[in-house]
C-alpha cells in the first residue's frame, strides 16, 4: 500500500479531521449570517413576549380597578379588549420564538436547512427569508414546486 492510500484509508485523528460538509451547500458565511438574525430574531420575541405579558397584566389590573369602582363599562370594555389583544400577541410570539429556538437547535446541531419531511436542501433564499423554516418550498407548496393534482369542489376542479 503506498504512503498515499494509507492515508486516504486511515481515519481521521483529533489533529487532522476530515472536513465538515456544510448542510446542503451553506457555506460558513451563510450559516452565520442565519445565525445572527436567528438570534436577533430570538432577542426581539423575547422582549416583545415580555411587554406583551406586562401589558396583559395592566389591562388586567385597569379593568379590575374600573370593575369595582365607577368606571365606565366603556373603559371596562376597552381595559378586555386590550386585555385580549395582548394575551393574543404574546401567544402568537410565543409560538413563533419556540420556531426560532428550534431552528437554533437544528443549525448547533447540523441539520439546519433540511427539510423535515423530504430531508432535501432548504433553498437559502427561502432561509434568508424565513430562517425558522422546516420546510423546503416543494414541501410547503409554494409556487415552483411540483405539479400538485387539482382538488375538486363543486363540479370544476380548481
Amino acid at each position: 500500500m503506498s504512503t498515499q492510500q494509507a492515508k486516504a484509508a486511515s481515519p481521521a485523528t483529533p489533529d487532522r479531521q476530515a472536513p465538515r460538509l456544510p448542510p446542503h451547500g451553506l457555506g460558513d458565511r451563510a450559516l452565520a449570517t442565519l445565525r445572527r438574525q436567528l438570534e436577533a430574531e430570538r432577542r426581539r420575541l423575547t422582549a416583545d413576549v415580555r411587554w406583551s405579558a406586562a401589558a396583559a397584566r395592566a389591562f388586567g389590573e385597569a379593568q379590575a380597578d374600573e370593575g369595582s369602582s365607577t368606571g365606565s363599562p366603556g373603559d371596562v370594555a376597552a381595559d378586555l379588549a386590550g386585555q385580549e389583544l395582548a394575551v393574543t400577541l404574546e401567544r402568537a410570539e410565543r409560538r413563533h420564538l419556540v420556531h426560532v429556538d428550534r431552528a437554533l437547535r437544528r443549525l448547533a446541531a447540523g441539520r439546519y436547512g433540511t427539510c423535515e419531511v423530504c430531508a432535501g436542501p432548504i433553498g437559502l433564499a427561502r432561509l434568508r427569508v424565513l430562517p425558522w423554516t422546516t420546510l423546503c418550498r416543494v414541501c410547503v407548496g409554494l409556487p415552483g414546486g411540483p405539479a400538485r393534482p387539482a382538488r375538486r369542489t363543486g363540479t370544476a376542479a380548481v
